[in-house]
């Protein structure tokens, strides 16, 4: 048991003593931001729909 207290306390010193990395933290914010523009590529057959229709076929004959 005294293993599991000397790790618990070593992890609770490096979290509270441990400085944060602002860059890391910068970085994964920009990241996360959505785009200003999303890119859209228009295609001759839809996939969603040739799904839906192929269900809707499915659910017609039962």
């Amino acid at each position: 048991m005294s293993e599991k207290d000397d790790l618990e306390r070593k992890l609770s010193e490096m979290l509270v003593e441990g400085e944060m990395e602002q860059g890391d933290r910068i970085a994964k914010e920009i990241r996360e931001i959505s785009p200003k523009y999303e890119i859209r590529i228009q295609t001759t057959m839809d996939p969603i729909v040739e799904e839906t229709l192929r269900y809707r076929k499915i659910g017609h004959e039962l």
